[in-house]
């Protein structure tokens, strides 16, 4: 199994290696990824340790009970941040690629809401 692209249902988003994302931490603008690497617990959907969300170097640590890298808030015991919004060159991905005609299909909405969204940036992500 990859970990290019998968969906976390509870935070209603693609996760993956394959989905730029912006850091989760507030006023963050730092560009990562939403792979292994950068999530908060260091297992998909944040394992025991973590809130499953997507953090820079500068917003984690290694604090977890087994060394996991976690966030602020999960350190201390407290409620998740709110997620960062969607980085345009994964939506402008989503409402351009081939490889997503079926889904855009499928979500309309998504497809309406995003529109102009994506358009906001002219950088390819891999």
């Amino acid at each position: 199994m990859g970990w290019s692209i998968g969906y976390d249902s509870r935070w209603d988003r693609d996760i993956g290696y394959g989905v730029p994302a912006y850091c989760d931490h507030p006023g963050c603008r730092a560009e990562i990824d939403r792979g292994l690497s950068f999530v908060c617990g260091g297992e998909p959907y944040g394992g025991d340790a973590g809130c499953g969300l997507y953090f820079c170097g500068k917003h984690r640590s290694h604090a977890g009970p087994e060394g996991e890298s976690i966030c602020s808030r999960c350190e201390r015991g407290e409620a998740p941040f709110a997620p960062a919004p969607e980085h345009p060159r994964w939506i402008r991905h989503k409402l351009t690629h081939k490889s997503w005609a079926e889904w855009r299909d499928e979500h309309p909405e998504w497809v309406r809401q995003h529109a102009t969204k994506g358009r906001r940036s002219r950088e390819r992500w891999p």
